[in-house]
Parts: structure tokens; C-alpha cells; sequence
């Protein structure tokens, strides 16, 4: 005839498992915060972050070559000017975003002709690393001066107007601030680790210090009550951690 676990040993590993499944419940709400604040914190960027524009000429070795790259429609390419150099028009500057606007050509156009066809707007959003990118096509802003721009949209949406998104800078782009929605996985999951252990530090750090002092000190973890030598709280009723001091 089998012989019976000890009810201590079966309470304890209920214990156990309760306690284990706490913890990964714990974790899961803690990475669904962090992944939360991460999209929040990358849009509130391309929203409102504050920016500055400039225009540059850089060569085919620049690292943004091979990121403006992914997002060339089928079918265009981007303008290229003397010596191998890639015209850019505008780049837009910010924390937490980087916008990047070129020209686009026709993949059997000539690069003699000035201005480009159509205009491709890059951007990418997300704070301490990008983690949302998308872009739009628009009409040459030369060629279409004081009209309306025919935006085609991929991976991102315009603004809201009701968010009051920051206008973008003297001389960059027309095209209005927009919410990137295609991810970049490596910087997502970077910034979703960062805010998780952001959020674990401010919310669980208190009390997990508290603990540490309470259990050095020879206290109920729960309420503070002296426990030294003794198996259950005489306060509480909460039972004495075996890790205490003797």
C-alpha cells in the first residue's frame, strides 16, 4: 500500500506553484507595460518631438543608404547626382526621430533631369531606440508648389488632427507628422526591455527592499512584526521565511 505524502511537503509544493505562477504573471504584465510605453513614447516622438532640418549630399557607403533602400517602391530608384552621391533634399532631426526625404526616378529615367519625379519620405520614431518606421511617396514638392501633395501611405498613418501633432520645420518636408506603425524588431524589443525594467524599479523596488531589510532584521516580510526564532507570525499569522536570520 502507497504511503502518503506528509500534508507539509503537499502544502508546500502548492506553495511553490502558486508562488512560481505569481512571479510569470508578474513578468507578463510587466512586458506588456513596458511594450505599452514603448509604442506610446515612439509615437509621442514623431508627434511632438521638436526637430531641425537641413539638406545634405552623402555617398552610397552612408549608413541611412541601405535603410532608405528598403523603402524604394518596385519600379523607382533614387536620384543620384555627380560622383556617386545620393541627393538628399531634407533630413529631419529629433529625439526619438530622424525623417529622411529624397528624390526618386524612374528606373529608366535619366538623372540629368532636375527636379525628381516623385519624392520618397522615410521616418522612423522610438526612444532609446528606433522602433517604429514607415514612409510615404509624394509629387516632387518642386513640381507641385501650392497644391495639395498626393501622399501614398505605407507603414504609417497621418497624424491626427486632434492629437495637435508639432509642424515640421521650415524646409523639410510638406508631408505632415505621421504615426510610424511598421516595427523595427530589434529596437522594439530593446525598448521594451528598457521600460519594463524602468517600470519593475519604480513599482517593485520599494517593496522589494523592504523585504531584503525586514528579512535581515529578523520581521514578518508582511507586516514588520519581530519573528526571530519563530515558525508563523503571532501578528499576522504569515509564515516566518526559512531564508530569515536565526
Amino acid at each position: 500500500m502507497g504511503t502518503r505524502a506528509p500534508r507539509g511537503g503537499r502544502q508546500a509544493a502548492t506553495e511553490t506553484s502558486c508562488e512560481m505562477r505569481r512571479i510569470l504573471a508578474t513578468i507578463i504584465v510587466f512586458l506588456l507595460l513596458g511594450a505599452a510605453i514603448s509604442v506610446a513614447v515612439a509615437w509621442g516622438c514623431a508627434l511632438w518631438s521638436p526637430a531641425a532640418a537641413d539638406v545634405h549630399f552623402f555617398g552610397d557607403d552612408h549608413p541611412a543608404t541601405d535603410w532608405v533602400a528598403r523603402h524604394v517602391p518596385a519600379g523607382w530608384r533614387v536620384s543620384n547626382g555627380n560622383d556617386r552621391l545620393i541627393v538628399l533634399q531634407t533630413t529631419l532631426r529629433g529625439i526619438g526621430l530622424q525623417g529622411l526625404v529624397l528624390g526618386l526616378r524612374r528606373e529608366n529615367s535619366s538623372d540629368m533631369v532636375w527636379p525628381p519625379e516623385r519624392t520618397l519620405d522615410v521616418r522612423r520614431c522610438g526612444w532609446p531606440a528606433f522602433a517604429f518606421e514607415g514612409d510615404l511617396t509624394t509629387d516632387t514638392i518642386a513640381q507641385v508648389p501650392n497644391q495639395e501633395l498626393d501622399a501614398v501611405w505605407n507603414g504609417c498613418v497621418p497624424a491626427p488632427a486632434f492629437l495637435h501633432p508639432r509642424a515640421n520645420p521650415a524646409g523639410s518636408s510638406r508631408a505632415p507628422r505621421a504615426l510610424p506603425l511598421r516595427p523595427i524588431s530589434l529596437g522594439l524589443a530593446l525598448n521594451t526591455l528598457f521600460y519594463t525594467a524602468a517600470c519593475w524599479t519604480l513599482l517593485r523596488g520599494p517593496s522589494t527592499l523592504r523585504r531584503q531589510r525586514r528579512q535581515r532584521h529578523g520581521l514578518c516580510l508582511k507586516c514588520g512584526y519581530p519573528v526571530r526564532g519563530l515558525v508563523n507570525c503571532p501578528e499576522c499569522g504569515g509564515a516566518v521565511s526559512s531564508g530569515g536570520p536565526p
